[in-house]
């Protein structure tokens, strides 16, 4: 991360060479809303709460990994895991939206979960 020595804006300044860094969550997070805007108009006024809120897992993401010191594992454990649980909320949606369900999108949820504190737990290991 680059060192900018100015007193007000720090933060600001901060996050958004952070967000520079993570730019391909960004773009993911726009490619989703982009997504679920396309795919609303075809649903015939049925929606879902997984597909409108899919955004914000890689959202998140990337607002965890701004303020995460480079770390190789965690960022392609957070990566992983984001696009794992947003394809889960994805097909949970369409299955919703379809009106019918599968048993078998669990386990995308539990590898997602499972790397994200995995993600974590590198974070740790690399303090000590």
């Amino acid at each position: 991360m680059e060192e900018i020595i100015i007193v007000k804006g720090v933060l600001v300044i901060l996050f958004i060479s952070g967000i520079k860094k993570n730019i391909d969550l960004l773009i993911f997070s726009i490619i989703l809303i982009i997504f679920m805007i396309i795919y609303y108009q075809f649903s015939h006024n049925v929606y879902s709460n997984y597909m409108t809120y899919m955004f914000l897992v890689p959202l998140i993401s990337l607002i965890i990994n701004i303020f995460v010191k480079d770390n190789k594992l965690f960022n392609n454990l957070i990566r992983s895991s984001s696009f794992t649980i947003v394809l889960y909320m994805m097909l949970n949606g369409i299955f919703e939206i379809a009106g019918t369900s599968s048993s078998l999108t669990i386990i995308l949820l539990i590898f997602g979960v499972v790397m994200y504190i995995l993600s974590f737990i590198s974070i740790l290991k690399e303090a000590r």
